[in-house]
């Protein structure tokens, strides 16, 4: 054999992400909420279309922003959740000995 089978890409079936998070999405027309695990990797673009269209197939129609106490702005599709600035806490959390999901970001 020239190609080990743990390196033919044959064989690949998806890639191993850093970190996995939990992000919750609401369609605020609707009222719905879906809670989704998603790759730290992932742009929004990905996530809308390889997890969240299954849920609501309409989702590339819609504007997608982020709402905080101080403001709300238009998120960057193109981008990740931390490059948008929605960012990850639940180490904080659980070293203040909270659930990991105590707060999942929306």
């Amino acid at each position: 054999y020239d190609l080990p089978w743990w390196q033919d890409s044959r064989y690949v079936i998806g890639h191993l992400t850093r970190k996995s998070r939990r992000l919750k999405v609401v369609n605020v027309l609707t009222g719905n909420e879906a809670t989704l695990e998603v790759c730290s990797e992932e742009t929004l673009q990905e996530i809308m279309i390889h997890r969240y269209m299954d849920v609501n197939a309409h989702a590339s129609s819609y504007t997608w922003k982020r709402h905080d106490s101080e403001s709300t702005w238009t998120l960057d599709m193109t981008k990740t959740l931390e490059e948008n600035n929605i960012l990850d806490e639940t180490e904080e959390f659980e070293a203040l000995g909270l659930a990991s999901d105590h707060y999942i970001p929306a």
